[in-house]
């Protein structure tokens, strides 16, 4: 349990401590007029997002909790409390963990291989100093 926690806390003081700049930067490429526009669009999309995420997740843990009752060669419903429900159950949460990591590398990925653009107060972006 101690190493769930530490990995859960690590998780989100990353987390917390990248929210903060990637937004800070995002809005600094928006002209000044459009600020407010773009601070209620980023918080609409920031929400739909972890809503489309949260209901994408459940559904893998759901299924993959029953791909794992299953494969422990039980049939019908899984029956809560029981040893065979509690291994299929880390399991299922081990296959969401390692989905999200693995959306998690692919990110940092392509946030690296995007270009490194130089955001100016006027909205406009300035080529890259060579």
């Amino acid at each position: 349990a101690a190493i769930v926690i530490i990995f859960m806390s690590l998780r989100y003081v990353g987390i917390g401590l990248v929210n903060m700049p990637l937004t800070d930067y995002g809005m600094s490429i928006i002209p000044i007029s459009l600020s407010g526009h773009a601070s209620a669009m980023l918080n609409w999309c920031k929400q739909v997002t972890a809503v489309i995420w949260l209901s994408m997740l459940t559904a893998l843990l759901s299924f993959r909790m029953t791909y794992h009752y299953r494969l422990n060669g039980n049939v019908g419903e899984a029956i809560e409390g029981t040893g065979t429900y509690n291994v299929a159950e880390m399991q299922a949460v081990n296959d969401v963990f390692l989905t999200l990591a693995i959306v998690l590398v692919v990110t940092a990925l392509i946030v690296l291989k995007m270009k490194s653009e130089k955001p100016c107060r006027d909205g406009e972006i300035a080529e890259k100093n060579q």
